[in-house]
């Protein structure tokens, strides 16, 4: 079964998806170019320095769910132009997602990566991540400026679950 339909089927995980995509958080990027700390790529579809960009596009979705909608903003492509997807995910905002455990992150190109994760919640005063909530999700990290972030396309899918109608800013 496909997300969407599963997400119209379900206000409760509608509700889940949709926090998660407003529950944004964000880390610092990492430049393309530095070798430092790991072996340059030989590779034209990836960064000069894999095993940085790798960490920092899992560092990116680790801490991207779960930040306020100003830090997410900075976080996500495009972010100040979705001002009308964070309204619209906020008005069902309302569990505890604030991680994304990743599985893979592949580049595409030295500043696109493809990324599969699961988006996790933390059960409110539990120490612990519970089993994940969407598994298998697919999304994209792009470099702009030497910063790492989450792409316009992969919070509009997330969004888009918990509606039937397009969201102004992601069509």
């Amino acid at each position: 079964m496909r997300y969407g339909a599963l997400m119209r089927r379900s206000p409760a995980l509608i509700a889940v998806v949709l926090a998660a995509a407003i529950g944004l958080a964000g880390c610092g990027g990492s430049s393309s170019g530095s070798k430092a700390g790991g072996k340059p790529s030989a590779n034209a579809t990836a960064p000069a320095n894999i095993p940085a960009a790798t960490a920092a596009v899992k560092a990116l979705y680790d801490k991207f769910f779960g930040a306020s909608v100003a830090q997410a903003k900075s976080m996500l492509q495009d972010g100040d132009t979705l001002s009308a997807a964070f309204k619209f995910a906020d008005r069902l905002k309302g569990n505890n997602i604030e991680h994304a455990n990743v599985h893979s992150v592949t580049f595409t190109s030295p500043t696109t990566a493809s990324v599969v994760f699961d988006l996790v919640a933390k059960t409110p005063g539990a120490k612990k991540y519970g089993p994940p909530l969407l598994r298998n999700n697919k999304g994209g990290a792009i470099l702009v400026n030497g910063q790492w972030l989450v792409t316009k396309q992969t919070f509009c899918t997330l969004v888009g679950y918990g509606s039937d109608k397009p969201i102004q800013g992601c069509s």
